[in-house]
């Protein structure tokens, strides 16, 4: 499955970066830096590159422990339909030694990974 094609001006991606630099990621982290101090840029990434879920059926796993969890607070986030449905929004990625780091979209990412699929990613990579 192709990840869905996403528009954003390249004048937004260091925005959009910036505004999630410290959602996951603290200073010392491998996926840590100021997002300023890296180049972003829009493109399509194979979620097995991901930091963070060495295999689909971890990553399954994660996903369907926070659903559960969701489910049981009375919230809806949607989180089911990822794993079914073409995830349009773009993660925030660090890539750094051919790694990526999530700053923004670890349910997207555990969708993509857990379906073997690629998706859309803003990914920064340190200057």
């Amino acid at each position: 499955m192709r990840a869905a094609k996403t528009r954003i001006s390249d004048c937004n991606l260091l925005d959009i970066a910036a505004g999630h630099q410290h959602d996951n990621q603290a200073k010392g982290d491998a996926g840590y830096c100021e997002a300023e101090a890296a180049t972003w840029s829009l493109k399509t990434v194979d979620a097995a590159r991901c930091v963070g879920f060495e295999s689909p059926a971890a990553a399954l796993e994660w996903l369907s422990e926070e659903i559960r969890m969701s489910n049981e607070d009375g919230l809806e986030r949607g989180w089911e339909a990822l794993l079914v449905e073409e995830i349009r929004e773009p993660v925030v990625l660090l890539e750094r030694g051919g790694m990526l780091y999530v700053w923004d979209g670890w349910h997207r990412m555990a969708a993509a990974r857990a379906r073997g699929t690629s998706l859309q990613a803003i990914v920064g990579v340190p200057i």
